[in-house]
């Protein structure tokens, strides 16, 4: 979803219900909610990210690279489900720091980890702002 969006809904002729049904963004809160059914969320998270199938490992680098660079994007699309958006992330922050810290993970996860705390200083700002 990623690459298709980045290449076809920032061109100057591109249809703005094209950058609803494919905005990278949307499919990431669509899938944390999914989840979110599963009490054990973060826990599920974290297995995708230290499986043996890098996939995911290379889907939450590029979805947290596109948060970061569209900082405002990213809050107008979660609207009122970015506070658990956040806070799944934040989570996975506090979890995934702890597993590096103890040298846990099968490979360097450092890169996602300062994306992570990256998105939290984003949003601390937003929230800092709202108060």
């Amino acid at each position: 979803v990623l690459g298709v969006f980045g290449g076809l809904c920032y061109r100057r002729n591109s249809l703005p219900m094209l950058r609803q049904v494919l905005n990278p963004t949307a499919s990431l809160v669509e899938f944390l909610q999914t989840l979110s059914y599963n009490n054990d969320l973060n826990e599920l998270i974290l297995d995708l990210l230290l499986g043996s199938d890098t996939s995911f490992l290379l889907y939450i680098m590029r979805i947290l690279k596109f948060i970061c660079n569209r900082w405002s994007e990213f809050c107008l699309c979660c609207d009122t489900k970015l506070q658990s958006t956040m806070t799944t992330l934040m989570n996975l922050q506090t979890s995934l720091d702890q597993l590096i810290k103890n040298n846990l993970t099968p490979y360097n996860l450092n890169p996602v980890l300062r994306l992570l705390v990256k998105c939290n200083e984003l949003y601390s700002g937003i929230a800092v702002i709202n108060i």
